[in-house]
């Protein structure tokens, strides 16, 4: 009974916990926004739904072992960190460089790159290994087997991270309908989010 309070009130304290962390914006939420303000809702959902694939990748990896292995290599894991610096550089570059009116509809090679790119923003995010294997653990009760109760609260996480980014998603999508189809307008959006994907990368660089 006592176990059970304790495992209750570690729960709730991880749910707020959760939430908090969910609602901080990072790379994940800076995709999703300019995709739904660029081309609409239905692109901000695909978006989220690879950046939920790239963390599920990322729980199956510290819960068998994989992350914690992965970061006592030290070239490996810069090497790692490397990537997830270009790539952010490279979203930023990909942003300033679109051009033209705001999309009404995605069609499907454009949501399949959508998907990718939110997968790979996560996969190569050294700061999701972090989480994974530093905060998670912090909520596991050691009576209880410590690979399900990550999987577990991993995926409390992942689904609560996916609710806060479909908020996120859904009001970027709106914004989208009041005078963003002007062109100079785009043009703006681009520039910042072009600019927020440079602050990103650098943070990531010197900060993780």
């Amino acid at each position: 009974m006592a176990q059970s309070f304790v495992w209750d009130i570690n729960l709730l304290f991880f749910v707020v916990s959760m939430l908090v962390i969910n609602l901080t914006p990072g790379p994940d939420v800076a995709y999703i926004v300019q995709q739904s303000l660029t081309k609409g809702l239905k692109a901000g959902i695909t978006a989220i739904a690879g950046i939920a694939l790239g963390l599920f990748c990322h729980l199956l990896f510290a819960a068998f072992g994989v992350s914690g292995l992965f970061v006592k290599l030290d070239m490996p894991f810069i090497i790692f960190k490397i990537l997830g610096v270009a790539y952010l550089f490279y979203l930023a570059y990909k942003a300033y460089q679109q051009t033209g009116a705001f999309s009404i509809d995605v069609d499907g090679a454009q949501n399949k790159n959508i998907l990718i790119n939110g997968f790979l923003i996560n996969l190569l995010n050294p700061k999701v290994v972090l989480f994974f294997l530093s905060v998670l653990p912090q909520f596991v009760n050691s009576q209880v087997s410590r690979k399900s109760q990550v999987i577990f609260l991993g995926l409390i996480f992942i689904v609560m991270g996916s609710c806060v980014n479909l908020i996120f998603s859904y009001i970027a999508s709106r914004f989208r309908f009041h005078d963003f189809g002007k062109l100079y307008l785009k043009w703006k959006l681009n520039i910042f989010s072009s600019l927020i994907f440079i602050a990103l990368a650098i943070h990531l660089a010197f900060l993780c």
